[in-house]
């Protein structure tokens, strides 16, 4: 763990299983043990916890739909003030999108056959994903997005031969594939973008309904999603002019 950057995800058993509390017993740190070495894990009790008890740590500080779309949950009532214990930033919000095979392409059997190889021996699948940029940051879109773009503008068998595919995650094979490649990722988003509906603003849930935490949470994590989609679709457009 000491390798890893600030803010990594990691998978870390019996940690991973703790539910989350307004209220913890447990807060967690990653230090140096008794030898000296980097990545120990450390699970530290903030109160005496009885036998029997469920032992919780927290998420964080999340927002109502930060926690309902990253835990699956939302808190059963507004956090009236900081815990008094570091949190961590809010994870990104990450969009899944599936690029669609172009029909010229998909009407080719032995290349898209080739295509369908490459895809999974280079790990760059048809399913991707745009996230959202840290803070302060420009959105940049996904290389394995693009890369993934890239192999399915391939028109030819040609191509294979000509083009340095096992490039395609790292910088445009052709100034047409791109064009092409580019093209695709923009209307996967545009198609992803109308599918959302629109925000209705100024509609407030109804008082004292049970269900009103999960409709204002979904409302913003709607909102926050067709901004991300529209950052990408300005960005893949920008790209388009600059070639």
């Amino acid at each position: 763990l000491g390798l890893l950057e600030a803010g990594a995800l990691v998978i870390a058993p019996g940690i991973d299983m703790l539910n989350h509390s307004e209220a913890p017993q447990l807060v967690l740190s990653c230090k140096a043990d008794e030898k000296g070495r980097d990545g120990v894990l450390r699970a530290v009790a903030l109160v005496p916890i009885p036998s029997g008890t469920e032992v919780t740590i927290s998420y964080g500080n999340f927002s109502a739909e930060d926690l309902l779309v990253h835990h699956g949950f939302l808190p059963p009532r507004p956090v009236a003030s900081p815990a008094p214990f570091p949190s961590r930033s809010p994870a990104p919000l990450i969009a899944a999108v599936r690029l669609q095979p172009p029909e010229a392409l998909a009407s080719n059997e032995a290349l898209f056959s080739t295509v369908c190889m490459l895809s999974a021996h280079m790990a760059l699948p048809f399913d991707g994903y745009i996230a959202e940029a840290p803070e302060g940051e420009p959105f940049q879109l996904p290389p394995r997005l693009v890369g993934a773009a890239r192999l399915l503008s391939l028109e030819s068998e040609k191509d294979l031969e000509s083009l340095k595919v096992c490039f395609a995650d790292r910088h445009a094979l052709s100034p047409e594939n791109e064009r092409h490649a580019l093209a695709l990722v923009l209307s996967t988003l545009t198609i992803a973008l109308d599918a959302f509906p629109a925000v209705e603003r100024g509609k407030k849930a109804a008082r004292n309904d049970a269900r009103q935490s999960t409709v204002i949470a979904a409302r913003a994590l709607r909102a926050r999603s067709t901004v991300l989609l529209s950052e990408a679709i300005a960005e893949v457009q920008r790209c388009i002019l600059t070639l």
